[in-house]
C-alpha cells in the first residue's frame, strides 16, 4: 500500500485545502465583508477622482488614457455585485448567507486588486488631441455653395472650375490619390488650397487632415515636426531617416489598414520632397490623399504626380484683373489715368499679389507718380513679375534719409494689416536713440511725423483709416524681414513657425524681435538674444508663464513693450534690464496692480501703463530721475503719493486719467506739485473733475501738447455735442470746461486758449466767448481753435465779435446747442462788416430758440439771412440746423453770383424744425450748390418751394452741381421741388441736376408733382430711386371739389396743349396731375409712390407726329431734341393707394410712338422687372396689347386690390392694332399675382375685329385678329378675390402654358373653369386606336377628344384652390396626361366642386385605361360639400406611385375616391379634421364594408363605404378649430378602437370632449385600449373630458401619458372609477388649469366598486399654477402611488395659502418603501422655468403633501 501514498497524500492535501478555503469564507465572513467595504469606499474615491479628470481633459480637449472609460464601468460592475452581496444578518448559525457574504466579499477584493494595478498603470497627461485629427464631420446641405474664398477671390470666377475639379479629386471614389495646384506666387494657390480643406473638413470626407508649409528654403526635419504635431505624434529620434520611419508607423496606424481616410497637405513645395521621408509610402496607401501647391510642374512630376492630376491656376483673366486693380485704386475705369494704369496692369501679368501691391502703391497718387511707376516697370521683362514688385521697394527705400529709413525698418516688425501708432513709433524710437540731434520726446514726435508723411508719400506706407496711425504694406513688411542681414530684426507673427524665427546661427546678432504668444503655454527656454535691443510681447494668455529670470541675458534692451499680456507679470524680472529707455505696458495683468518696481530701472526715460487697471501712483517712480515722458491713462481711482511729481526733475510730458467718471483724487500735496510742475511740462493729459490747481504763480507757457478737462471728464460722451472724434490715437490740444467764469480765471486755464485746437465750452454766467479771455482786446487768441463746441450758456447772447471770428483761421468744426438767449453768432465791430471762415467744414445749430442768424442786420425790422453775404465759409461742408424757430433765410433772397462763392463748397444740409424758413435757398440758387450731395429738409411747415429758377443762357451753359440725394419730410405747404420761369421759352436743356440719384418725399400734403411741363427739359440723367409717399392730399380734395380741374375731355385737353407757349398760357392747375411729364432721367431704375393723391396718370406719353421735322433731322439733333427712349433703366415699379390714378401708361398715338422707337438703339422700359400695384381704385386696366411689347422684361407682377381693373391687357384706348398676325406679350413674365374683384380675364382677348379661333391638335392660329395671353410663360400664378373671373387660362391659351408650375387660387367667386375649355365642332370623335394595345384590355395612354380644349401642364407642380363657390371641376380628363410634374393639389372651401376631374367624353371607353400621375406626393380635399370623388368616370384605373398624404375632411357626398381602381404603395393613411386614420384598402374604399358593432342598438353602424371613421382612426389632431362643440358622440365611442393618441388645441368653442350617456337600459364598458398619450391646450370652455356615471364607465388601459395645460374650464381630470383602468399611466402633467380643483374626482351616482386610489406606475406628477387646486383626491378611499420618483409643484401666482390645501388626499398615502428610489421634487415660481429648484428628499420625509408645501 505504500505506493499508493505518494498518489494519495498530493490528492487528499488539495482536497483539504480547497475544504479549508472553502470553510475560511464562512469562519473570516465578517473580516472579509468589512475589508471590502473599506476597499470599496477607497475605489469609490479614485473612481470619483478618474472622473472628474476625465471632464477636465474633455473639456480642455486633452488626450484621455485609452483604459480609462472600460475601468470605470469595470468600477460600476463591480459595485453592483458588491450591493448584491447579504452583508446583514450573517450569524453564525446562518450557514448558506454567511458563506455568500464571505465567498463574495473575497472575489470583490481579488477583483479590486486587478482594477488597483490597472489604475496604476494608467498615465495622464497634458497632451492635446491632435490638431490633425477631424473630429465631426457635418455634411453642408445641398443648397450651401461649396466653393468660398477671401474678399479678393469673390471675383474670380475663373478659379470655380478649378476648385471643383479638385474637390471631386479628393473624394474617395475617385481614383486619383496626388492633386497638385500650380502656379506662380501670389496666383491665389494658398487661398484655395484653405478653401479646400475647410470644405473637406466641414464634410467629413477625411478623419485626419495634415496641412504643412513646406517653403523655399525647406527643412525636412521641421517638416516632419509639423505632421508629426498634426498626427499628436512626438519625435525623439535626431536622424531624418528615423524621424520618417516613426512617422509612418504612426501613419499607418492611424490608418488602420485604410479605415481612416487622410489627407495630407503640402502647401508652397519648391522643391522635390521624398514622400518616404514624411512616413507616407509609394504609391499610397489605401485611404491617403496628397494635395499639393507650388511654383514648378516640373517638382510635381518629379513627385509623380500625372499630369492630368496637376491643375494649373493661371493668372486673372482680363476682366478680373481689370476690376481688381480699379477697384483697388478706387477709380472709375476711366479718365487721364485710364491708359497709364492699364499698362501698368499688363505688366502684372494678371497676378492678384502684384495687382494689389501696385494698386494700393498707386492709391491716391498724382498723374506723375503713375507715369513714373509704368516707366520703371516697362524696364523690367514682364515674365519678371517677382523682380519687378522688389524692384519698387529696394528703389525706394535707397532714395531715403536716414531718420525715414529707422522709421521705414522699425515699421517692419509690427505685424500684417495693423494699424501703427505713430506715438508708439516715437516712444520706441526715443528708446532705441533713432532721432539725432533731438533734445526732447516733443522734437523727436514732430521728426516722426515728417519721416511718416516722406514714407507715405514714397508709398512705402501707406495711410491708415486711425487718426494719428499708419499702415505698412504687406510685401513691404516682407521686404524689411527678407533682409536680415542688413536691418537684423524679426517679427514673429506665429510662433509655431520656425522660419519666422531668427535662425541659430544669427541669434547673437538679432537686435529686435516682436513676438506675438496667442496660444503659446510656455516662454521658449532658449530665447537667448544678447544683442537684443527692442523686445516687443502681444497678446499672451492667462497660461503663458515666464521664468523670472528670462531678461537675464538682454543686458542692451532700450525698449520693452507688453501689449494685452494677460498673465500677471513680475515686475521683478524687469530689473535685470538696467539699461530700459522705454517700458510700455498696455491691457496688460500686473501682480497686485504693483508699479513699484519701476522705481529700480533708473535708466527708463519713457515709461506708459496703459489700461492696466493701476490704482496707485507710488513714490518710488520719484527716483526715475531720468524720465521725461509717464502716461497713467485708464487707471481706476487713481491716487497719488505725495512727492511723486517734484522729484521728476527732468519730465516733460504728463498722461494722467482714468476709465471711470470720479477723476483723479488728487491731494493737497498732489496741486502742489503740479502747480510747479506744470511750468515745466510740454505736454500733459489730465482731468480734474472734483478739484482744481487754483495756484497764483501756475504757467502754461511751455505746454505745447495738452487735453485738460475741468468739471467734467476726459473721456469721450454718449451726448450729441460731446467730442466726436472716436480715433484711439488721435490727440488733439483740448480743453473741456463746465463750470462757471470765477473758476474759470482762478484756474488760469484760459492762458491755454490761444494754442487749444479743440475747445468744449459750457459756462453759464458768459455773455460772450472773448469774457474767458486774459486780454479781451487780443483778436488772435482762438487762432489755433479747430473744434468749438458751445453749450448751455444761459447767458449767451452771441460767440464773438466780428474781429474775433475772423482770428478763427483753423476752425474746421462749430457747434451751438441749447444757448437760449443766443440771437446771433457774433456781434458788429466798428470798421468790421465781413467775418469770414476760411476752414470751416461743419456747421451745427441746435436748440437757439431766439436765434435769426450768424450776423445781425442793421435794419431790425428786415428779414435776416442765416448766412448773408457778409458771411464767407468757402469749406463749408456740411451744415446741420435745427430748433431754429425765429429764423427765415439761410440766404438773401437776391443773393447775387460773387456771393454764391462763399459757401459753395457744401456737400451736406440737413434742416430740421425750423417753421419759420419760408425758402430754403434764394433764386437761381445753382451756383451754390455746385459741391453739394445731400439735401434733407423735415418739418419746417412755411416752405413751399425748394428751387426757384430763372431760366438764362449763363445758368444753362454753366451751372452744375453734384446733388445725389434729396429727402424732403413732412413739410406741409410744400407744393413742388422745382419752380421754373422761362419767360422766352428757350426750351434749353437745364444742367444743374444731372447727378441726383435719389429723390424721397414724404408727408407733403400740398405737394403736386416733382417734374411738371415747366421742368421737361430738366437733365437728371443719374436719377437712380424716386420715391414719393403720403404726398397730394390737399390737392386730391380740390379735384374732388371740382376747384382745380379744367371740366375738358381728354381728346380736347390733348389737343389744346401743343406747344410750351400754349403750357405757359394754362394755369397749374387747370390739367390733371401726370407724375412723369419729363423723361431726361435714363438712369432712374426705381419708382416708388405710396398714397400720391391727385396723381391721374404716371406715364403721358405725347408722340410727335411722324411728318414732324424732328424726323428729318440729322441723328444727332434727333438724338437732342428726341424723348426716346423713355426710361430705359427703370427696374422696379411700385404704385400703391393711388386713388385717383386712371392709366400708369397713356399715349396719343402708340403707332406712331412705335415707329419712332425703329430708330432707336435701346427699347423704352426695356429693364422693367416688376411692377407692384395695390389699392389704386380708379385704374381699368394696365397694358395695351401694343405697350406690353416693350415690357418684354417683365418678371414679376403683382396687382392687389385694384377695385375698377376689369382687365390687366385691354385694347380699349389703342386707335390703330398691330400688323403682324401674331403676338407675344411678356415673354420673361415668370411670378403674377392678381387680387382684382373686377377682373374679368387675365389678359387677354382679341384685338379690335371679330377672332376665330380653332384649335386642332393643340395649335393655336389665328383667322382675322391677333390673341394674347398674360400668362402663357409664367411659372407662378396667385389670384385671390378676383371674383368677377371665370377662368385663368383661356382656351386659345391652352398648349402655351408650358412653364407653369404653381398655381394658387381663392376666393374667386365667380370661376366656373380653372383652365377653359371650348367646343370646336360638333363631331364627337373619340379616337383611341392608336393608344390601344390589339387584344389587350388596357389602354396605357389618355384618349385624345377633338372636340374639347386640351391644356397642357408639363411642368405644374402645384395646385392650390380655395374658396371657388361655382367651380365645378379642377381638370379636364385629357389634361391629365400632362401632369407628369404635379407634386401637390389642395382645394378647400368649393361648394359646387363635384369631381376633381371630369370626364370629357360621351360614350364608355370598351377597354380600361390606366392613368398614371407620377409625382403626386399630397392630396388635400376640405369642405367640397358636393364632391363625388376624385374621378367618378367608369373604366379607368389610376396609379400615384409617390402619394404619401391625402387629406380628406368635410366631403359627405363622397363615397368614392375612384370608380376604377387607385393604386398609392406609399400611402398608409387618410387625414381628417379628427386626424390620422388608418387605410386597408388604399384608396379604394369603395370596396369597404364596415361590420356592425355589437353595441348597434346603442351606436347604429356608419354607412358602408367610409373611410374615415372612427373606427380607423389612430391619431386625434385638432387644432385651432372654435367651431367643433362636442368631439366624439357617444355613438362613436365604441369604434375608437384603434385610437392611440389624442391632441386637441385652441378649440374654444368645444364644451364637451366624450358625449356623456344618459338613461341606458344597461351599464356600458367603453376601453380605448391602444390609446397610449393624450395632449391638450387651450380647451377654455370645457368642463370635463370625460364622465363615468352610472350608465358608463370609461377605461384606458393603455394610456402612458397625459398632459393638460391652459384649459381653464376644467375642474377635475379623472373620476374615481376610471382610475381603475390607469394602469399603465407613467406621467401626468397640469399646468395653468386656473379652475381645476381636484385631479381625481369621486362621484355619488357612480355605483362601481371602488376600494382605493391606486396609479402603479406613474412615476411622475407635476403640476403647475393650478389657482383653485385643493388637492390631488379628497374622496374616501385610500390612494397609493407605488411607484413614482418625480414630483413637480409651482407655487408661482397661485391665490391659495399653503394652509389652505386640504391635502393630497384624505385618505392614507401609500407610497414606494424603497428608500433607495428617493423622490425628487422640484419647485418653479411664476412660470420661470430659470428659477426652478431641484431637491431629493426620502419617501419617509414626504409623509405628508401638506407638509411639502410649508417647506
Amino acid at each position: 500500500m505504500e505506493f499508493v501514498t505518494p498518489i494519495v497524500t498530493p490528492v487528499v492535501d488539495s482536497l483539504i485545502a480547497r475544504v479549508k478555503k472553502e470553510l475560511n469564507f464562512w469562519f473570516s465572513s465578517s473580516k472579509y465583508v468589512r475589508k471590502m467595504r473599506a476597499k470599496m469606499l477607497e475605489l469609490n474615491h479614485t473612481a470619483s477622482d478618474l472622473r472628474k479628470k476625465l471632464e477636465v481633459n474633455n473639456a480642455n480637449n486633452l488626450v484621455v488614457p485609452t483604459h480609462v472609460p472600460h475601468w470605470l464601468t469595470q468600477v460600476e460592475t463591480i459595485t453592483k455585485e458588491a450591493e448584491e452581496i447579504p452583508t446583514g444578518g450573517i450569524g453564525c448559525f446562518r450557514f448558506t448567507i454567511r458563506y455568500k457574504a464571505g465567498k463574495g466579499s473575497f472575489d470583490i477584493l481579488e477583483k479590486i486588486d486587478d482594477l488597483e494595478i490597472q489604475e496604476s498603470k494608467i498615465k495622464w497627461s497634458d497632451e492635446q488631441i491632435p490638431l490633425g485629427m477631424i473630429t465631426t464631420s457635418t455634411m453642408p446641405s445641398t443648397s450651401e455653395p461649396v466653393y468660398h474664398d477671401d474678399g479678393t477671390q469673390n471675383m474670380f470666377v475663373s478659379r470655380k472650375a478649378i476648385f471643383e475639379r479638385v474637390l471631386k479629386s479628393l473624394e474617395l471614389d475617385s481614383n486619383t490619390q496626388k492633386i497638385a495646384l500650380c502656379g506662380m506666387g501670389g496666383i491665389g494657390k494658398t487661398t484655395m488650397m484653405k478653401d479646400l480643406k475647410r470644405v473637406v473638413g466641414k464634410r467629413g470626407m477625411f478623419n485626419w487632415v495634415l496641412p504643412v508649409d513646406v517653403g523655399k528654403a525647406h527643412d525636412m526635419i521641421a517638416i516632419q515636426q509639423d505632421i508629426a504635431q498634426y498626427c499628436g505624434e512626438v519625435l525623439t529620434e535626431t536622424t531624418r531617416k528615423a524621424r520618417a520611419d516613426r512617422l509612418g508607423k504612426r501613419l499607418e496606424g492611424m490608418s488602420d489598414n485604410g479605415k481612416n481616410n487622410i489627407l495630407v497637405i503640402l502647401d508652397n513645395v519648391f522643391e522635390e520632397i521624398d514622400l518616404t521621408d514624411i512616413g507616407l509610402t509609394c504609391p499610397l496607401a489605401k485611404g491617403f490623399k496628397l494635395l499639393i501647391t507650388s511654383r514648378d510642374e516640373n517638382v510635381c512630376i518629379k513627385m509623380d504626380i500625372e499630369t492630368s492630376s496637376i491643375l494649373k491656376v493661371s493668372g486673372l483673366e482680363k476682366e478680373e484683373a481689370r476690376s481688381l486693380f480699379w477697384e483697388t485704386v478706387r477709380l472709375p475705369d476711366e479718365g487721364d489715368l485710364h491708359n497709364i494704369g492699364e499698362d501698368i496692369l499688363n505688366r502684372c501679368g494678371g497676378l492678384p499679389l502684384a495687382i494689389n501691391t501696385i494698386a494700393k502703391t498707386l492709391k491716391g497718387g498724382k498723374v506723375g507718380t503713375w507715369k513714373n511707376a509704368r516707366a520703371r516697370l516697362q524696364r523690367r521683362d514682364p515674365k519678371e513679375l517677382y523682380a519687378i514688385v522688389g524692384d519698387i521697394f529696394d528703389i525706394s527705400y535707397n532714395h531715403l534719409n536716414d531718420e525715414d529709413k529707422s522709421i521705414f525698418v522699425l515699421c517692419g516688425l509690427f505685424p500684417n494689416d495693423y494699424n501703427i501708432p505713430m506715438e508708439e513709433l516715437t516712444r520706441y524710437g526715443w528708446g532705441l536713440h533713432l532721432f539725432e540731434n533731438t533734445y526732447s520726446v516733443m522734437e523727436a514726435r514732430y521728426q516722426t511725423d515728417t519721416s511718416v508723411g516722406s514714407l507715405i508719400h514714397a508709398n512705402l506706407l501707406t495711410e491708415s483709416d486711425k487718426i494719428g496711425s499708419v499702415r505698412m504694406h504687406d510685401l513691404a513688411r516682407a521686404y524689411v524681414l527678407s533682409n536680415f542681414s542688413e536691418f537684423k530684426q524679426a517679427s514673429i507673427v506665429s510662433h509655431g513657425d520656425r522660419s519666422e524665427w531668427p535662425k541659430e546661427d544669427t541669434k547673437a546678432s538679432c537686435e529686435r524681435i516682436l513676438l506675438k504668444c496667442a496660444g503659446m503655454s510656455e516662454f521658449p527656454q532658449s530665447f537667448n538674444y544678447p544683442s537684443l535691443s527692442f523686445l516687443k510681447l502681444m497678446n499672451g494668455d492667462e497660461v503663458l508663464k515666464f521664468s523670472k529670470d528670462f531678461h537675464k541675458e538682454m543686458e542692451k534692451l532700450q525698449v520693452m513693450a507688453y501689449d494685452k499680456m494677460k498673465h500677471p507679470l513680475h515686475g521683478v524680472s524687469l530689473c535685470f534690464s538696467m539699461g530700459l529707455r522705454t517700458l510700455c505696458l498696455n491691457s496688460c495683468s500686473l501682480v497686485d496692480k504693483d508699479i513699484s518696481f519701476c522705481g529700480d530701472l533708473i535708466n527708463l526715460e519713457v515709461l506708459c501703463i496703459t489700461r492696466c487697471g493701476i490704482r496707485k501712483l507710488p513714490s518710488t517712480i520719484g527716483k526715475l530721475k531720468k524720465l521725461r515722458l509717464l502716461e497713467l491713462t485708464g487707471c481706476v481711482n487713481l491716487r497719488i503719493d505725495d512727492g511723486v511729481f517734484q522729484s521728476l526733475d527732468k519730465l516733460e510730458e504728463l498722461y494722467l486719467s482714468v476709465s471711470d467718471a470720479k477723476g483723479i483724487s488728487f491731494t493737497s500735496a498732489n496741486l502742489r506739485e503740479l502747480e510747479n510742475l506744470i511750468t515745466k511740462l510740454y505736454a500733459l493729459e489730465i482731468e480734474f473733475v472734483k478739484n482744481v490747481i487754483q495756484a497764483k504763480h501756475v504757467s502754461f507757457e511751455k505746454l505745447e501738447r495738452f487735453k485738460i478737462s475741468i468739471g467734467c471728464p476726459l473721456k469721450k460722451q454718449k451726448d450729441m455735442f460731446a467730442d466726436k472724434d472716436s480715433e484711439e490715437y488721435s490727440f488733439r490740444n483740448t480743453l473741456k470746461f463746465v463750470s462757471n467764469i470765477n473758476m474759470l480765471f482762478k484756474c488760469k486755464i484760459n492762458e491755454l486758449i490761444s494754442r487749444t485746437e479743440e475747445l468744449h465750452l459750457s459756462v453759464k454766467d458768459i455773455s460772450y466767448l472773448e469774457v474767458i479771455s486774459m486780454t479781451p482786446s487780443q483778436h488772435s487768441m482762438f487762432c489755433k481753435l479747430k473744434v468749438l463746441n458751445v453749450f448751455k450758456c444761459a447767458q449767451l447772447t452771441h460767440l464773438f465779435t466780428i474781429s474775433v471770428a475772423n482770428g478763427l483761421t483753423q476752425l474746421e468744426s462749430l457747434t451751438v446747442s441749447s444757448c437760449h438767449d443766443l440771437t446771433s453768432l457774433v456781434s458788429w465791430c466798428d470798421g468790421v462788416n465781413v467775418m469770414e471762415l476760411p476752414q470751416l467744414v461743419e456747421l451745427e445749430l441746435y436748440d437757439l430758440p431766439n436765434f435769426t442768424s450768424i450776423i445781425p442786420n442793421n435794419d431790425i425790422s428786415a428779414s435776416q439771412p442765416l448766412l448773408s453775404k457778409e458771411v464767407v465759409v468757402p469749406k463749408l461742408s456740411k451744415l446741420t440746423i435745427r430748433s431754429l424757430e425765429k429764423l427765415e433765410q439761410i440766404w438773401a433772397s437776391n443773393i447775387c453770383s460773387g456771393e454764391k462763392d462763399n459757401v459753395s463748397m457744401l456737400r451736406v444740409i440737413k434742416v430740421i424744425d425750423c417753421d419759420g424758413l419760408v425758402n430754403l435757398f434764394p433764386r437761381n440758387a445753382m451756383g451754390l450748390l455746385r459741391h453739394l450731395e445731400e439735401l434733407t429738409v423735415k418739418r419746417c411747415w412755411s416752405i413751399e418751394t425748394l428751387f426757384n429758377i430763372d431760366v438764362n443762357e449763363t445758368l444753362i451753359s454753366m451751372n452744375t452741381c453734384s446733388l445725389r440725394s434729396i429727402k424732403l419730410e413732412e413739410l406741409e405747404e410744400l407744393r413742388e421741388v422745382w419752380e421754373i420761369n422761362d419767360e422766352n421759352n428757350s426750351g434749353q436743356l437745364i444742367r444743374g441736376f444731372e447727378a441726383v440719384e435719389s429723390i424721397h418725399i414724404e408727408g407733403c400734403k400740398k405737394f403736386r408733382n416733382v417734374f411738371t411741363p415747366a421742368t421737361a427739359n430738366f437733365h437728371m440723367g443719374a436719377l437712380l430711386t424716386m420715391s414719393i409717399r403720403k404726398c397730394g392730399e390737399d390737392n386730391a380734395e380740390l379735384v374732388e371739389n371740382g376747384e382745380e380741374v379744367v371740366e375738358n375731355s381728354e381728346e380736347e385737353e390733348m389737343t389744346s396743349i401743343s406747344s410750351l407757349q400754349e403750357i405757359s398760357e394754362v394755369t397749374e392747375y387747370s390739367m390733371p396731375v401726370v407724375a412723369f411729364q419729363s423723361y431726361s432721367f435714363n438712369k432712374l431704375s426705381y419708382i416708388d409712390f405710396r398714397k400720391y393723391q391727385g396723381v391721374e396718370v404716371v406715364f403721358e406719353i405725347e408722340s410727335p407726329s411722324i411728318n414732324n421735322k424732328e424726323l428729318l433731322l440729322p441723328t444727332t439733333q434727333q438724338q437732342q431734341y428726341s424723348p426716346l427712349p423713355l426710361l430705359p433703366s427703370l427696374e422696379r415699379l411700385d404704385l400703391i393707394n393711388m386713388d385717383m390714378m386712371s392709366h400708369v401708361w397713356k399715349c396719343s398715338n402708340w403707332n406712331e410712338f412705335f415707329i419712332l422707337h425703329q430708330h432707336q438703339t435701346q427699347s423704352s422700359f426695356q429693364n422693367l422687372t416688376f411692377i407692384w400695384l395695390q389699392e389704386c381704385n380708379s385704374i381699368k386696366y394696365l397694358f395695351s396689347p401694343l405697350m406690353s411689347k416693350l415690357l418684354s422684361n417683365l418678371k414679376t407682377l403683382s396687382l392687389n386690390i385694384c377695385d375698377g381693373m376689369e382687365e390687366v391687357v385691354s385694347n380699349r384706348d389703342d386707335d390703330e392694332v398691330l400688323t403682324t398676325p401674331t403676338t407675344t406679350l411678356f415673354p420673361c413674365l415668370d411670378r403674377i399675382s392678381l387680387s382684382l374683384m373686377n377682373m374679368k380675364h387675365i389678359g387677354g382677348g382679341v384685338v379690335k375685329g371679330k377672332t376665330s379661333v380653332v384649335h386642332d391638335e393643340l395649335e393655336l392660329s389665328q383667322v382675322s385678329g391677333v390673341t394674347w395671353s398674360l400668362c402663357q410663360y409664367s411659372r407662378r400664378i396667385k389670384t385671390r378675390g378676383c371674383h368677377a373671373l371665370l377662368s385663368v387660362v383661356p382656351s386659345y391659351a391652352a398648349g402655351q402654358m408650358q412653364k407653369l408650375q404653381e398655381l394658387d387660387i381663392s376666393y374667386c367667386s365667380s370661376m366656373v373653369e380653372v383652365f377653359e375649355t371650348k367646343e370646336i365642332n360638333d363631331n364627337n370623335i373619340t379616337d383611341c386606336s392608336s393608344h390601344v394595345d390589339q387584344g389587350s384590355d388596357v389602354a396605357l395612354l389618355i384618349p385624345r377628344t377633338r372636340n374639347i380644349t386640351m391644356h397642357k401642364l408639363p411642368n405644374l407642380k402645384s395646385m392650390n384652390i380655395n374658396d371657388c363657390d361655382l367651380l365645378k371641376y379642377t381638370f379636364t380628363f385629357s389634361t391629365l396626361e400632362s401632369l407628369k410634374t404635379l407634386e401637390e393639389l389642395k382645394i378647400v372651401n368649393c361648394k359646387e366642386m363635384k369631381v376633381i376631374v371630369r370626364e370629357e367624353y360621351g360614350e364608355a371607353l370598351d377597354k380600361k385605361v390606366v392613368v398614371s400621375i407620377p409625382c403626386l406626393k399630397s392630396i388635400e380635399l376640405d369642405n367640397l360639400p358636393n364632391l363625388e370623388g376624385f374621378f367618378v368616370g367608369m373604366n379607368v384605373d389610376f396609379q400615384f406611385p409617390s402619394l404619401d398624404y391625402v387629406k380628406i375632411n368635410d366631403c359627405p357626398q363622397m363615397t368614392a375616391f375612384t370608380f376604377g381602381d387607385s393604386s398609392a404603395p406609399k400611402l398608409k393613411y387618410i387625414h381628417t379634421w379628427l386626424g390620422k386614420h388608418n387605410l386597408e384598402y388604399g384608396l379604394n374604399f369603395h370596396q369597404i364594408s364596415i361590420p356592425s358593432s355589437d353595441t348597434s342598438s346603442v351606436c347604429p353602424a356608419i354607412a358602408e363605404g367610409t373611410p374615415w371613421s372612427y373606427h380607423n382612426l389612430i391619431e386625434m389632431h385638432v387644432n385651432d378649430d372654435d367651431k367643433v362643440e362636442m368631439l366624439v358622440p357617444f355613438s362613436e365611442l365604441v369604434r375608437l378602437q384603434n385610437l392611440e393618441k389624442i391632441q386637441v388645441i385652441k378649440c374654444r368653442g368645444l364644451e364637451v370632449f366624450f358625449e356623456e350617456v344618459r338613461n341606458n337600459e344597461s351599464r356600458i364598458v367603453l376601453k380605448f385600449p391602444k390609446l397610449r398619450e393624450v395632449e391638450l391646450q387651450r380647451l377654455d370652455n370645457v368642463k370635463y373630458l370625460w364622465k363615468s356615471n352610472q350608465w358608463s364607465t370609461l377605461e384606458f388601459p393603455s394610456l402612458t401619458r397625459l398632459s393638460i395645460e391652459l384649459s381653464s374650464g376644467l375642474e377635475y381630470v379623472f373620476t374615481a372609477a376610471m382610475v381603475g383602468s390607469l394602469k399603465q399611466l407613467q406621467e401626468l402633467d397640469i399646468s395653468y388649469c386656473k379652475h381645476m380643483e381636484v385631479i381625481v374626482k369621486e362621484e355619488e351616482e357612480c355605483d362601481a366598486n371602488v376600494d382605493e386610489i391606486v396609479f402603479p406606475s406613474l412615476k411622475s406628477l407635476k403640476l403647475v399654477d393650478l389657482e383653485s387646486l385643493k388637492g390631488f383626491y379628497l374622496g374616501k378611499y385610500d390612494s397609493s402611488f407605488p411607484s413614482m420618483n418625480t414630483l413637480g409643484y409651482n407655487f408661482g401666482n397661485t391665490k391659495i395659502r399653503h394652509t389652505g390645501l386640504d391635502g393630497f388626499t384624505r385618505g392614507d398615502d401609500d407610497y414606494c418603501k424603497n428608500e433607495l428610489h428617493p423622490l425628487v421634487i422640484w419647485i418653479a415660481s411664476a412660470r420661470n422655468e430659470d428659477s426652478e429648484s431641484e431637491r431629493q428628499i426620502s419617501w419617509a420625509t414626504f409623509s405628508n403633501f401638506l407638509g411639502f408645501f410649508s417647506c
